[in-house]
């Protein structure tokens, strides 16, 4: 069964919020992909909810206050 475009972009952007939290990427490299993609609130949170038990406690205050900054949480 072939996945939803939603689903492939979700994929991607939790790929994306992992190499950031595990320090393989940078803040601004990050955010790109999570404002070109432009995700729904819900499924952006649900994102980084799902990230926050494995993230490093200072990448991932510095992820959640960028998007907050943005207007995208």
């Amino acid at each position: 069964m072939s996945k939803s475009v939603d689903e492939i972009k979700r994929n991607y952007i939790a790929g994306c919020v992992r190499a950031f939290l595990e320090g393989k990427q940078t803040i601004n490299w990050v955010m790109a992909f999570i404002r070109g993609h432009r995700l729904p609130r819900p499924i952006l949170e649900a994102i980084l909810t799902s990230a926050h038990p494995d993230a490093h406690p200072a990448r991932y205050e510095e992820l959640l206050s960028t998007c907050r900054n943005k207007g995208l949480l």
